[in-house]
């Protein structure tokens, strides 16, 4: 799917209660930043908050550790957390971001896929009758 420039970021992200228990840890600042680094990640692979290669296989610390550029050791600590709190789930070792609904706005989205739908079509109609 095609890379996404955006995802919601709510402004009082630092009074949800998950994001504060985080802070209560001693990386709270590099957790909180794989967080974020993690949905903007999402948004541009654009694949419903799910992180697999192209061959369909998920991503392992060791790739989200080069991707962030974070020690792997923070990635699973951060992870970990993220699983506990109900943020990401794990299943089949692929990564999901949890209710990924609340960060991307899918129903924008799929207006824009059928505007772009319906362009392409009234394009390849000029090209026929011409």
């Amino acid at each position: 799917m095609a890379e996404l420039k955006w995802v919601k970021l709510a402004t009082d992200i630092f009074d949800n209660e998950k994001i504060l228990f985080i802070t209560e840890n001693p990386h709270a600042d590099s957790i909180v930043l794989i967080w974020i680094k993690l949905l903007c990640l999402a948004g541009k692979q654009n694949n419903g908050g799910a992180f697999r290669l192209s061959n369909g296989r998920g991503y392992t610390p060791e790739m989200f550790a080069t991707l962030m550029r974070q020690p792997v050791k923070l990635i699973r600590e951060a992870f970990c957390l993220f699983e506990n709190y109900g943020m990401i789930t794990v299943e089949n070792k692929t990564v999901f971001i949890t209710n990924w609904d609340k960060y991307q706005n899918t129903d924008a989205l799929d207006r824009i896929r059928e505007q772009n739908r319906a362009r392409k079509r009234r394009q390849r109609e000029r090209e026929v009758t011409k």
